[in-house]
């Protein structure tokens, strides 16, 4: 007697489920690999911008680069000198002295003959600080100046302040001081000479500073006059204090 044979049918449905199955399973490990490059690739990118972004083993982490403000305006500032001022640059204005101050003296009823040319169309120049005639312009407190008329007058140097009339020849520094800061006469401007003036006169404090002297206030009186051309002058002169 012959063995029955399987149906053919079931065999060829059992088949086609079979290679349906394995079609899922090799559709399901390409989307498993395909989700691994991706993250392998997110991972790569990460790490690369980490790189970037972090310095090398060993070296010092840059600075941000520094952001450059706008320098601060300069305040307006005024000048002032650390100096007392002696009021040379105020119209002869005498400097301010303490009530304690003491002036020492110099020297004391020194006696000048200026003799000027007969023609008197010059000039003589002189230095309060010794006093000595014809001295250089820079040192040149008083200058007894001539014209051709025969007119003679005094001039002040530059820097040299005075107030004419003292009171009298006892007149202290102090006093002179005073009338200078009070009354003094223009420096521009000549001082015709006249036997009997009694002049308080100021030397320049800068230029005393220059020549490492002290600043002078003489009393300077005028004895002569003469009509030859002769100007006689006493003149007591004291240190200023500072």
């Amino acid at each position: 007697m012959t063995a029955p044979q399987p149906p053919v049918r079931r065999s060829g449905k059992l088949a086609m489920a079979v290679a349906f199955l394995a079609v899922l399973v090799a559709v399901g490990s390409l989307g498993v690999a395909g989700w691994a490059v991706h993250r392998a690739n997110v991972a790569v990118a990460a790490s690369e911008r980490l790189t970037v972004a972090a310095p090398a083993a060993g070296q010092p982490t840059p600075e941000p680069p520094a952001v450059e403000s706008a320098a601060p305006a300069p305040s307006p500032t005024t000048e002032a000198s650390t100096e007392t001022s002696t009021g040379e640059e105020s119209g002869g204005e005498a400097p301010t002295l303490s009530p304690t101050a003491v002036f020492t003296v110099q020297y004391e009823k020194r006696k000048l003959s200026v003799q000027m040319p007969a023609n008197r169309c010059s000039s003589r120049s002189i230095d309060l600080d010794e006093p000595q005639l014809d001295v250089g312009g820079y040192t040149n407190d008083l200058e007894v100046k001539g014209t051709c008329s025969g007119t003679m007058t005094l001039n002040f140097g530059q820097g040299v302040s005075g107030a004419a009339d003292a009171e009298d020849l006892s007149t202290t520094p102090k006093a002179c001081n005073e009338r200078i800061q009070l009354s003094a006469l223009p420096r521009d401007e000549p001082l015709p000479l006249r036997k009997g003036q009694v002049l308080c006169v100021r030397t320049s404090s800068a230029q005393a500073k220059t020549l490492g002297i002290s600043q002078k206030m003489t009393l300077v009186n005028v004895t002569g006059v003469g009509a030859t051309g002769l100007v006689t002058l006493e003149v007591t002169a004291w240190n200023v204090p500072v």
